[in-house]
């Protein structure tokens, strides 16, 4: 029984340090200028680009601030990750068809199936399952919620279902990174 408890605390101090190892690399992606080419500045949005080494795919990064934030605004604001099955509701551009949460087996972790539809002719729906965790970082006044691409051979918290007849099951991975700066601003 020690030996089983043992290997069972190994197994967690192994995954929270893998986790926060990987905060650590989100954290520095997000403050770096590492590559990263400017696309856009306006209305207080800025975009940058990065293409990613021997592969078709660009990561996109988007910063911006909000004023005159109240408490309430920003619990509202937290709540749009929160709420995950209305997520289709604010997502932008309509794509978000559906998010069924698979398992929500801790506070700050779950597994989610993303269903998005371009609506464009001879491009067929797609769907994701994506590993949802979020982390509170308070020596920065923010939170960081990190979304990746869980594979069903993998995942230890839920069965995952086979993609529906015409759909494409998709790999993604995006992170948002919420700071207080002070009283009334956040950066998003």
């Amino acid at each position: 029984l020690t030996a089983k408890f043992d290997d069972a605390i190994q197994q967690l101090m192994a995954e929270v340090i893998t986790q926060s190892d990987h905060v650590e690399s989100l954290l520095h992606e997000l403050h770096s200028d590492d590559d990263w080419m400017l696309a856009k500045d306006k209305s207080g949005v800025t975009v940058h680009y990065r293409r990613n080494p021997n592969s078709p795919i660009h990561t996109v990064r988007a910063v911006t601030t909000f004023d005159n934030f109240s408490p309430k605004d920003f619990v509202r604001f937290c709540s749009l990750f929160v709420e995950t099955e209305c997520m289709h509701l604010w997502f932008p551009g309509g794509v978000m068809k559906g998010a069924n949460v698979l398992s929500w087996h801790s506070k700050y972790s779950k597994v989610v199936q993303l269903q998005i539809s371009l609506s464009l002719p001879m491009v067929s729906s797609r769907d994701a399952i994506v590993l949802g965790s979020g982390y509170h970082l308070p020596d920065r006044n923010a939170f960081l919620i990190s979304s990746k691409t869980i594979l069903e051979d993998t995942c230890r918290f839920c069965d995952i279902p086979k993609p529906g007849k015409g759909i494409v099951r998709m790999a993604t991975e995006s992170i948002f990174y919420v700071e207080l700066m002070k009283g009334d601003v956040i950066s998003f």
